[in-house]
């Protein structure tokens, strides 16, 4: 079975998010972005641009032939994997 996550970073002005290994960032590549304002401010916003970015990773997975089983609840990641926000 392939694993992989959807890892979400505020990197500066920007909410990024990548497709991630289970437990790295290394190799990750960025699938979206979105001014970090906008979900900081509108939870619905923030909500939307989460949708979207599964979404994203839903077609891949299925472009492949490799179906998503789920999701799990959203965890905080470690702070060794933090981007600074300067």
């Amino acid at each position: 079975m392939i694993t992989f996550r959807v890892a979400f970073c505020h990197e500066g002005m920007f909410w990024n998010a990548y497709l991630a290994q289970p437990d790295t960032m290394k190799d990750a590549v960025l699938i979206g972005s979105i001014v970090m304002r906008a979900v900081a401010i509108n939870p619905e916003c923030r909500a939307a641009f989460v949708s979207a970015m599964r979404g994203v990773m839903e077609t891949a997975s299925a472009d492949l032939g490799v179906p998503i089983d789920g999701w799990n609840d959203p965890v905080s990641c470690p702070e060794h994997e933090k981007a600074s926000r300067a």
